[in-house]
């Protein structure tokens, strides 16, 4: 551009010829001409890339290319296959160097994408919101995993909702919908998922689905319609409102990691940076925040049913020998005299419920790991009254000293009642203590077995006694406000006749 200016101001101005300007700037002639003919100079173009050895191949190697977009990415042409094809079918002539960049060179004219329109679209107030669950790390009780968040953003104001998930099951699944009707206080029109399996049970042509029964069961009784986007990455972009929405929250309230003794904590934490922030946030231009659209959106949605679907999946497993149940490969116990009966679970997203013969008889929080379980010491009670030996190194156990259920009090009284009885009377006593709580509150059986430290007496007989006593304290009335007690002096002198008579006889 400089050049350029310069020759017209040599020319122009100062009297240059054209011969005399390409002497002074050592240029051509013909770049004088050009430059007094356009202020601009041309744009340049594209040298043709002369292949004299490749050139020949080049027709072969476009084919074999054309080919690969019908083979598995992992078993196309690279550069050096294509040499060594050229070479061994064809004895070709040429370098590795050579053929690397004519094979990046066609690979890019057959790769081009065809360019796709997008067009805006209208999103009317309570009619399309889009659900995703994305993933998250967060640390859970001191240890780092990966759980699954469910999301769900209301397509005209841009409100969502997030709960923090051990994975995307159709208990995570139901159970985020439940909840993110609560929070937005009704229920939207048509609500807009991929293909996941929680609800579509097979793709069939175009948009039809067979979706999968309890999902129907469940959008049948909130009265919400389902639509599906198109399989694969091809569908990506029907519901980039989502997906934006994960990536935002992802990075907006999960860095860093954030820290909690349950997922529970964690969603409660979440909830309120979410609120607090959608009060001041704007979506691309608008002029009203989030949480003031959202107001006005919430008119239109449909009215809340009052009686919940009820998230809990049904199953019937099967107690195993050592008291316990196998839900999606995590181990649960039960009481022990349930062994070798089916008993009937309620596992929901973050609980899990026993029932047997319509009693409630145990109750876990959900595990995360495969592999992992949850063993109650209450339940194992009456096998240690014939297995005591095995009290010492049981697992349920070493979870209740974890836990705090098996207390400090508990392994004191343990460690006296040993000492004194032996280790097989020991644990007989220990067990009728934690039978007993059972009856009595934690405060009067802790009331009892410090007694009975005080007292060297680690019964449990005694333990329950004051603790009885704990919670029924008699009343004690000072000395000196007692009646006094006066009473008629006898006279012994009738007995002694008596007895005097009874000799005599």
């Amino acid at each position: 551009m400089e050049l350029y200016e310069n020759i017209r101001v040599a020319v122009n101005k100062e009297g240059f010829s054209i011969r005399g300007a390409a002497n002074k700037f050592k240029v051509h002639r013909r770049v004088v001409r050009r430059a007094l003919m356009n202020a601009m100079p041309p744009e340049r173009s594209p040298s043709s890339v002369m292949r004299p050895k490749l050139g020949q191949y080049e027709l072969i190697v476009r084919k074999w290319l054309e080919d690969d977009c019908n083979v598995a990415p992992k078993q196309r042409h690279t550069g050096t296959r294509v040499w060594r094809r050229l070479v061994d079918e064809c004895q070709a002539d040429v370098s590795v160097s050579a053929v690397r960049v004519m094979v990046k060179a066609l690979r890019a004219e057959i790769d081009l994408p065809v360019p796709t329109a997008m067009i805006p679209q209208i999103h009317l107030p309570g009619k399309r919101p889009d659900v995703d669950f994305g993933d998250v790390l967060v640390y859970v009780n001191g240890e780092k995993i990966k759980a699954k968040m469910f999301a769900m953003r209301l397509s005209h104001s841009g409100k969502a909702f997030h709960m923090v998930y051990s994975g995307e099951s159709q208990e995570c699944f139901f159970d985020g919908h439940e909840k993110a009707f609560e929070f937005f206080g009704g229920v939207p029109e048509v609500i807009r998922y991929d293909n996941l399996t929680s609800a579509v049970q097979k793709v069939l042509s175009g948009r039809e689905r067979m979706e999968n029964e309890r999902f129907v069961a469940f959008r049948s009784h909130y009265g919400f319609t389902s639509s599906f986007c198109t399989p694969g990455i091809d569908g990506a972009h029907e519901k980039g409102g989502i997906e934006g929405e994960v990536k935002r929250a992802r990075r907006r309230y999960f860095v860093p990691l954030p820290h909690g003794q349950t997922l529970g904590e964690i969603n409660d934490k979440l909830h309120l940076r979410v609120d607090n922030d959608d009060k001041t946030r704007h979506i691309s231009y608008r002029r009203t925040t989030a949480h003031t659209d959202f107001t006005e959106e919430k008119k239109h949605l449909m009215q809340l049913v009052s009686e919940p679907f009820g998230s809990a999946k049904i199953l019937f497993p099967k107690v195993d020998a050592k008291s316990r149940i196998s839900v999606r490969s995590c181990h649960y116990s039960v009481p022990v005299s349930l062994i070798g009966k089916s008993v009937e679970v309620a596992l929901s997203a973050s609980d899990l419920v026993v029932v047997h013969k319509g009693k409630v008889v145990a109750r876990h929080d959900r595990l995360i790991h495969r592999g992992d379980s949850s063993l109650i010491l209450d339940h194992y009670l009456e096998a240690f009254t014939r297995k005591p030996g095995a009290f010492a190194s049981a697992v349920p156990l070493d979870q209740a000293k974890k836990n705090g259920t098996f207390w400090a009090e508990h392994a004191s009284f343990l460690a006296a009642a040993t000492q004194k009885y032996g280790e097989r009377d020991g644990v007989f006593e220990m067990i009728s203590v934690l039978l007993i709580g059972r009856r009595l509150p934690k405060v009067a059986i802790v009331a009892g077995i410090n007694c009975a430290l005080e007292m060297n007496s680690p019964k449990a007989s005694y333990v329950e006694i004051k603790a009885r006593e704990y919670l029924e304290p008699k009343e004690t009335v000072p000395l000196s406000k007692c009646p006094e007690v006066t009473s008629e002096l006898v006279d012994l002198g009738q007995y002694e006749q008596l007895l005097m008579g009874q000799v005599a006889s």
